[in-house]
């Protein structure tokens, strides 16, 4: 096993379940470890039914990979990769990737699940208006409690 990739909902035109792309490698340099990539986080909404990576976040990945590889790679070839790896060069990116070493697998009863192993990261959206949407969400909430008064009243013959 070279590498496990997590995708999240959404890439299949037919499914919207979540998947792992393995990757096997015979040949692979370093055979007691395994790169493990999150990317359920790391995607461009199409629709509201699919998903997909944008070309940035394709390249990036991929230079992930090749850098396991053995690849000479360049970490500054886009800004996604010069924001996520601000070294410029491969580490570990909590919620991202991590090379696991067999030891770790086996430490986690061989479970071969990325997130497992990368960890999470909580990313808060600082721009976003949580108490103005809170005020939307209780006034539609008010909106349909009197709606559910009135069908309530008609229901039973009552008029309001």
């Amino acid at each position: 096993m070279e590498a496990i990739v997590s995708i999240g909902n959404n890439f299949f035109y037919t499914r919207s379940l979540p998947c792992h792309v393995w990757f096997f490698n015979k040949n692979k340099q370093d055979k007691d470890s395994i790169l493990m990539i999150d990317a359920r986080n790391t995607f461009r909404k199409v629709n509201s039914t699919i998903n997909d990576f944008n070309p940035e976040q394709l390249e990036g990945l991929t230079t992930i990979m090749k850098n396991y590889r053995g690849d000479n790679v360049d970490f500054s070839a886009n800004d996604w990769l010069k924001e996520t790896f601000e070294n410029g060069c491969y580490e570990d990116i909590e919620g991202l990737c991590k090379i696991a070493s067999l030891d770790e697998v086996i430490e986690n009863d061989y479970s071969l699940t990325p997130g497992r192993y990368v960890g999470f990261s909580i990313q808060i959206d600082e721009n976003f208006d949580y108490k103005g949407r809170m005020a939307e969400i209780h006034g539609e909430l008010a909106k349909l409690n009197s709606e559910s008064v009135e069908l309530m009243g008609a229901i039973q013959g009552l008029k309001l």
